[in-house]
């Protein structure tokens, strides 16, 4: 037991480490378009950290994150431009909407389950799709929302992508440690009891409804999270930036990292960012080779990164324990 706290102590010192070297190099040698690049695919870890615990912990596609992450941009913007709140406060206030919104939404959506509750998420994003592009008073219609206030925090103003990049970093591994303290809690399990069988959960006198209801809530307020911090990263909103592609394009950022682990969710959304920057010196065939190399993904690693990391490892843990046998 000993020794694998002691493993597990090594791993986040090791991964400390990592992260704060990267933070150096990027920060320091990275051009300003690299660095927009890395903001964007941190902003994006947190709203997928929502469909780890949604899809990871309790076993429901969730398609409509895209949908909190939208409204809850437009809502702090509005809140920032219009009524002159500080955008800290706004993306606060935005962000604990979007937890009631997703709240009083799962009552009535987390009836349905499995492919019924995708088709409803998928429905969910083109309904607020189509509101953010025509509703002019709230979203600027088509046109957007433009001048919107950047934040300001601590005497700060965050006016530049390298602000931003380190403030976000801070905030993908607060939101990382909170998800993986919901894993290990009595709450994560029982959400993970409804996934692997939900007759078995409802025996243990788990409330198969309102566990699942908190699930999609705290999945609410991390993509509000997310789209309050794009929005005044960006300085302007569009529709355009929520559609179902995104949506669909979040769901397998979580899949190729590891659904079930908060690492690998964090590292799929960085790998599917970034590999278009890789391809796209391959020109028109960009879109082909990314297609590609998701169907190699999801046919040669169905559990993800982490699913491949933690199967050669355990190989690896059984050749040398079966070596040990045959020597002694």
């Amino acid at each position: 037991m000993k020794q694998k706290n002691l493993w597990s102590r090594f791993r986040l010192l090791v991964l400390l480490v990592v992260v704060a070297v990267l933070m150096f190099v990027i920060g320091r040698f990275a051009s300003t378009y690299q660095v927009s690049v890395f903001n964007v695919t941190l902003m994006y870890a947190i709203g997928c950290l929502g469909i780890s615990i949604m899809m990871g912990m309790g076993g429901q596609m969730m398609l409509m994150s895209i949908s909190f992450m939208g409204m809850g941009g437009f809502l702090s913007a509005n809140i920032a431009m219009r009524l002159g709140v500080p955008v800290w406060l706004s993306i606060i206030i935005s962000t604990l909407a979007m937890g009631v919104v997703a709240f009083l939404l799962g009552q009535v959506l987390l009836n349905l389950t499995g492919a019924f509750f995708a088709f409803a998420g998928m429905g969910m994003v083109q309904i607020t799709f189509t509101f953010l592009q025509n509703y002019k008073p709230f979203s600027g219609g088509p046109d957007g929302l433009t001048f919107i206030p950047p934040l300001q925090l601590f005497g700060i103003t965050f006016d530049t992508y390298q602000k931003w990049f380190y403030l976000l970093v801070v905030l993908v591994i607060l939101s990382g440690l909170a998800v993986e303290r919901i894993r290990k809690s009595s709450f994560g399990r029982a959400l993970q009891s409804i996934r692997d069988d939900r007759v078995a959960a409802q025996t243990l006198g788990i409330n198969l409804k309102s566990t699942s209801v908190y699930a999609f809530t705290i999945a609410g307020i991390l993509a509000g999270l997310s789209g309050g911090l794009i929005v005044h990263h960006n300085g302007s909103a569009s529709a355009m930036l929520f559609v179902q592609a995104l949506s669909t394009r979040w769901f397998m950022m979580t899949m190729i990292g590891g659904v079930n682990n908060t690492i690998g969710s964090i590292l799929g959304v960085i790998l599917m960012n970034l590999m278009p920057e890789v391809l796209r010196m391959s020109g028109q065939f960009m879109k082909l080779l990314d297609g590609v190399v998701i169907i190699v993904f999801m046919i040669f690693m169905p559990m993800g990164l982490t699913g491949l990391i933690k199967s050669v490892s355990m190989r690896i843990k059984l050749s040398l324990s079966k070596g040990k046998e045959a020597t002694s």
